[in-house]
């Protein structure tokens, strides 16, 4: 009920949710009852942005129990979310087609369904979708940005060349791949590679073998182009996203962990 200090919780938890706060948001819950099924619900949505999937399907599975109506837009979306993160894309663009149909979340759902066309190996569905987006909201939603390969490639080398001596022979023991997207075979533990990740890092890191003269399997820095351009607004920001993106992955072959790279403005 409106004005209840429930309310104002709920209130607050949807607001760090929509700022991509999800910790802030599951701290906003904590002391809600467990019975109160929109507090799964927000759980859910928190734990998915987290990567914790299988914590995030007991709570949908929770909230739903709870009496929480399946159909609901705003938990269609959460669902949908959800099935992104646990790769079961088919059954997330069954779900992000229905929420196109409605007027208010068309933009997202055909964004979203950009991303799943991008991941079932259709680049042309996916820029149609992406195209119909930007004309439902051309205000809020990115228009459709692209490189060519060899143009983005060229980014990521004019990158690399500005880096100093050291960083550069550590670069030279790695491996840098420019990929569409992510593909479900890289992840090794649920959650750990999202769908729509601009970029990845694999391996042992520098500081990890520091002293260890063992042989150890190539690091990779992965770099997911079609990601990337999805979430640019122009041509300007896209090469400032693949800097970001790639000096992010480079932090953690060097031995940062994500608070560590965000810490130095490279979230």
């Amino acid at each position: 009920m409106p004005g209840t200090p429930e309310f104002e919780a709920l209130l607050g938890a949807w607001d760090q949710l929509a700022e991509g706060e999800a910790d802030s948001a599951l701290r906003a819950v904590v002391d809600l009852s467990d019975e109160l099924p929109v507090k799964s619900l927000v759980v859910c949505a928190a734990l998915t942005m987290k990567g914790e999937v299988t914590g995030a399907r007991a709570a949908m599975d929770r909230s739903l129990d709870l009496g929480v109506e399946e159909d609901d837009p705003e938990v269609e979306r959460i669902e949908g979310e959800l099935l992104l993160s646990e790769w079961r894309i088919e059954d997330a663009m069954d779900v992000f087609t229905r929420l196109a149909q409605m007027e208010e979340l068309a933009p997202y759902a055909y964004d979203r369904l950009a991303l799943c066309h991008d991941l079932l190996g259709d680049p042309g569905a996916a820029d149609e979708a992406l195209r119909t987006a930007y004309e439902l909201a051309p205000e809020g939603t990115p228009p459709p940005v692209q490189l060519p390969v060899r143009e983005f490639q060229a980014v990521v080398l004019e990158v690399i060349e500005g880096l100093e001596g050291a960083i550069e022979e550590i670069l030279n023991k790695s491996e840098v791949i420019v990929a569409p997207v992510p593909a479900a075979e890289l992840e090794r533990e649920p959650g750990t590679v999202p769908p729509d990740a601009l970029g990845l890092f694999m391996g042992i890191s520098e500081l990890q073998r520091a002293g260890d003269e063992a042989p150890v399997p190539t690091p990779v820095i992965y770099l997911f182009k079609r990601n990337i351009e999805r979430e640019s607004m122009s041509a300007r920001d896209l090469r400032e996203q693949i800097t970001i993106t790639f000096l992010h992955e480079l932090g953690h072959l060097l031995g940062f962990d994500e608070e560590g790279v965000e810490g130095m403005g490279l979230a």
